[in-house]
């Protein structure tokens, strides 16, 4: 490779070529932007890829009743709750597809300036 200066050209080793590209890159703000855009992008994919399975929840009570404590009863009772979504109308579906559009789309977009620099 060779580089033009004010006083012609002055051939460049591939080393200080390579060097030279990798401390232009780390140092480059719309760079660094791009990939923090691009992890935000993707933690909120797998997000909503985690949103989709069944919900459960267990409660209990338990109790005395009774009008004097000599004749109080106790009581007891156990509630499992569990909640499968069936039908959302692809909603979770088409967020989903969304994200992993726009994932693809930032590592363009980072692909593109990192050439650029």
């Amino acid at each position: 490779m060779v580089l033009c200066n004010r006083q012609g050209f002055a051939p460049v080793g591939h080393g200080e070529l390579e060097a030279a590209l990798t401390t232009a890159r780390e140092q480059r703000l719309e760079l660094r932007a791009q990939e923090n855009r691009q992890k935000l992008v993707a933690l909120r994919l797998s997000s909503l890829a985690r949103e989709r399975p069944p919900l459960d929840s267990l409660s209990s009570d338990y109790g005395w009743i009774g009008a004097k404590l000599e004749d109080a009863k106790a009581t007891r009772s156990t509630e499992l709750t569990l909640s499968v979504p069936i039908f959302d109308g692809g909603r979770l579906q088409g967020r989903i597809s969304e994200f992993h559009s726009k994932v693809l789309q930032g590592a363009i977009r980072l692909k593109d300036l990192s050439d650029h620099v």
